[in-house]
């Protein structure tokens, strides 16, 4: 976790990371009424839990209280797969019960709500935001243009073998270039961690008390 003034920005998680120092990923499955840990449990701020809510919430609530208590997480990242009548009691008994904070990208009373970008008609205070790494590549060809999400990997050969001027967009927040090839024009879109930076501070500019944030792999 680092801290951005006062707040806390987490390392969120992917499914070819489920776990790092900041977050790990936990899953819920009802129908052998248990958890799915990571292979490699260490400790970490928050707990990301994903899966259907159980109808037990007793001992939902527990058993995830206890997973927290063992590796030191003291909030959850809460992300069901679908809303659930027992969601607001849930929630209820982490906090009043266990004292966990819970955030949530979906709307549930007593979770703090995850807004995505762009940061327009944001909720009362506390929100957090999640901030996501992009990397997009648009080919131009014909006349037509056809945009795709790219890996690091692709960005990183196309940099290397053309070595095209890289620009920032404030508009964008992000770094890009232009290419033309044979027949072909590539407009790349891309983060950094430095760009990354400048929307973490773009969000606590905004008012939010923590972010969860994609920061780029490393290659």
């Amino acid at each position: 976790m680092d801290l951005h003034g006062e707040i806390p920005c987490y390392r969120v998680l992917s499914a070819a990371h489920p776990y790092s120092t900041d977050c790990m990923r936990l899953g819920w499955r009802t129908e052998v009424t248990g958890l799915f840990l990571p292979k490699i449990r260490m400790n970490c701020d928050v707990l990301h839990l994903t899966g259907e809510i159980p109808d037990d919430v007793v001992a939902c609530a527990a058993t995830v209280a206890e997973a927290c208590r063992e590796v030191g997480a003291k909030a959850i990242f809460w992300e069901p797969q679908a809303p659930s009548e027992h969601s607001e009691r849930l929630l209820r008994h982490w906090r009043e019960h266990f004292g966990l904070q819970i955030y949530s990208p979906k709307t549930f009373v007593g979770a703090v709500p995850v807004c995505t970008e762009p940061l327009v008609a944001l909720p009362p205070a506390p929100f957090a935001v999640g901030i996501t790494a992009r990397t997009t590549i648009t080919e131009i060809r014909g006349g037509h243009a056809v945009k795709r999400t790219a890996n690091r990997g692709e960005l990183e050969a196309i940099l290397e073998k053309f070595h095209p001027e890289i620009a920032y967009s404030a508009e964008l927040a992000a770094d890009f270039f232009t290419l033309h090839t044979d027949d072909t024009t590539l407009f790349a879109v891309f983060d950094t961690e430095a760009t990354l930076q400048k929307r973490i501070a773009r969000a606590v500019a905004a008012g939010a008390s923590a972010v969860f944030c994609n920061f780029c792999e490393k290659s």
